[in-house]
């Protein structure tokens, strides 16, 4: 970052890992180019041809904390470490603009297959029975906060939440009873011999904004202005998918 110097100069965070390929692919539809972001390489500080910005790449889940705190303006993350924000700080300074329809995935609550439970209801009552090796559900994954609220909604009467940091799949069944994970195709759910009990929500790229930011007399023309071309981005993108058949 400049230290202090270029104040007004707005601050966008891009994400790294799998989200990287189609936001590059995004950022060329929206005729934005980022030298050193692309599908093989990242670079950590892009130079780009988008006047007025200072990028940086980051880890998408640390996007809506380090809005929050100010580091960025604006930040292209998923929605689903958004909402996991949300949850964990509903009173946020980081608003959602944009929905980018980019790097979709379901996130979901699974188990392992060989508890032969279909739904969320019938693990509940596993448990009841006393089903399970401990006498807590054990659920890991990513989303923390998404996690507690899921278990909270759904009445869990003992749970404790495992924080992973990849590879979740590989909690179960011995380390865990279920996850919260996001799935692109359920291909990876399929392979560690895991069912899909509740899908959560459909999450894809969006672009999340510090509300303070958002009232800068000195960056708000230059953030609408870059809103509104991935406006235009987005329902072309739309206007061009071919109808369900």
């Amino acid at each position: 970052m400049d230290n202090g110097q270029n104040k007004n100069l707005v601050r966008l965070a891009l994400a790294d890992g799998h989200q990287q390929k189609s936001a590059c692919a995004f950022l060329k539809s929206c005729g934005i180019e980022v030298e050193g972001y692309d599908s093989s390489s990242v670079s950590r500080r892009p130079k780009s041809n988008l006047k007025g910005f200072e990028i940086k790449v980051i880890r998408p889940q640390d996007m809506p904390a380090q809005v929050a705190n100010g580091h960025f303006d604006l930040a292209i993350t998923g929605e689903d470490w958004f909402l996991d924000h949300r949850y964990q700080f509903p009173s946020t300074p980081v608003e959602k603009l944009l929905n980018l329809g980019f790097a979709g995935v379901r996130v979901c609550a699974a188990a392992h297959n060989d508890l032969g439970v279909k739904t969320v209801e019938e693990f509940t009552a596993l448990f009841e029975r006393g089903g399970l090796p401990f006498p807590f559900i054990r659920i890991a994954g990513e989303y923390v906060n998404i996690a507690d609220h899921f278990a909270y909604t759904h009445r869990f009467r003992r749970y404790k939440v495992i924080p992973t940091t990849g590879s979740t799949e590989a909690y179960l069944p011995e380390d865990a009873d279920m996850i919260i994970e996001n799935s692109e195709t359920g291909r990876t759910l399929i392979e560690n011999n895991l069912g899909i009990m509740e899908v959560l929500f459909k999450s894809s790229a969006c672009l999340i904004a510090n509300t303070k930011s958002l009232r800068n007399l000195a960056k708000k023309n230059q953030i609408r202005e870059l809103t509104e071309k991935f406006k235009a981005a987005v329902k072309k993108a739309e206007e061009n998918q071919e109808p369900a058949s």
